[in-house]
C-alpha cells in the first residue's frame, strides 16, 4: 500500500529535483574554513533533508508539521508522513501496523546471532551487530546483484526499511531483556500497534496502557531530527555507496555510540 502511494509521488519529486539542479546547480550554499577541516563541520551545509527541521523559534517540525500537533499520533503514522508528506488514513495506518508485524519474524541465523551475544558487550554494539546481521537478507543487495534498474532502487530500499523497522524493535527489546533482566526474547502479537508490541517485547504485560502510551510518545518524538547530526550524516554517507539500509543504520548506530553524540 505504501509502495503504491509512493509510485504516484516519486515521479514528481524527481522532476522537482531535476528542476532545482537545473536552476540552481551552480550556486554556492556554504563555505568551509580551515578550522572546520580540523575541528568539525558544524554549520556547513552538506546534504538535503526534507523530512524535518528544527527552526530555533518553533522547535521540531516533521514534514512541515509541528511535533506538538503530532503527539497523539501512532509512530506508524509518523513514518508514513516522513515517506509521503501526508498523514495516513486509518486503513493505511492499520495496514502498516500489520505489515510491521508480518516482517518482524527473525530467521534462524538472526535469532542465533541474538542468543549468542555476550551480556558483557555494550548494548549499542549489540544492536549495531544485530542490524548488520539482519542485512544478510537484504532485498536491495539481492536485487542489485541481479541487475536492478536505478529507477527501482527506492522500491528495494523501502522494502528493506520496512523490514528493518519491524526487526530492530525485536532486536532492541531482546538485547535489553538479555543484558539487564536475563530474560528470553519475546515476539510481537497480531493486532497490536508497533508501540504496543515494543512494550510487550520489553517485558511489560499486554494491556499496560500507561507504559504503552509512553513508548508510543517516545517513538513519535524521536522519529526524525533533521539530517545533519553525526549519526544521520554517517547513515546517509554509507547509504550513498548503495550499501543497504541495514548497513547504513548499523554505521549510524556506531556514530551515535560516540560519547560526543550521546552514547
Amino acid at each position: 500500500m505504501l509502495e503504491k502511494r509512493l509510485e504516484t509521488l516519486v515521479p514528481d519529486w524527481r522532476r522537482r529535483a531535476s528542476e532545482l539542479i537545473a536552476k540552481y546547480g551552480d550556486r554556492t550554499i556554504s563555505e568551509v574554513t580551515v578550522k572546520q577541516l580540523f575541528t568539525g563541520t558544524r554549520g556547513v551545509k552538506t546534504l538535503v533533508c526534507d523530512t524535518s527541521e528544527v527552526p530555533p523559534a518553533r522547535g521540531l517540525e516533521v514534514a512541515g508539521q509541528s511535533i506538538l500537533s503530532l503527539v497523539d499520533q501512532e509512530p506508524e503514522s509518523i513514518f508514513w508522513l516522513l515517506c509521503t508528506g501526508e498523514l495516513p488514513t486509518d486503513e493505511q495506518r492499520e495496514w502498516l501496523s500489520d505489515e510491521l508485524y508480518k516482517r518482524a519474524h527473525l530467521s534462524l541465523p538472526l535469532t542465533t546471532e541474538l542468543e549468542s551475544m555476550t551480556t558483557f558487550a555494550h548494548p549499542m554494539r549489540m544492536l549495531s551487530n544485530f542490524v548488520a546481521a539482519a542485512g544478510d537478507d537484504s532485498k536491495f543487495n539481492a536485487q542489485y546483484a541481479l541487475g536492478m534498474q536505478k529507477e527501482d532502487y527506492w522500491r528495494a530500499t523501502l522494502d528493506d526499511s520496512l523490514t528493518l523497522l519491524a526487526q530492530i524493535t525485536v532486536g532492541a527489546a531482546a538485547i535489553y531483556r538479555k543484558k539487564y533482566h536475563q530474560g528470553k526474547m519475546r515476539m510481537p502479537i497480531a493486532g497490536a500497534t508497533w508501540s504496543q508490541n515494543f512494550a510487550l517485547m520489553l517485558g511489560l504485560p499486554s494491556g499496560s496502557k500507561a507504559f504503552e502510551d509512553l513508548i508510543r510518545l517516545y517513538l513519535v518524538l524521536h522519529s526524525d531530527h533533521e539530517g545533519g547530526n553525526a549519526s544521520a550524516h554517517v547513515g546517509s554517507c554509507v547509504g550513498s555507496t548503495l550499501a543497504s539500509p541495514f548497513s547504513a543504520v548499523s554505521a549510524a548506530l556506531h556514530a551515535l555510540w560516540g560519547p560526543l553524540h550521546g552514547r
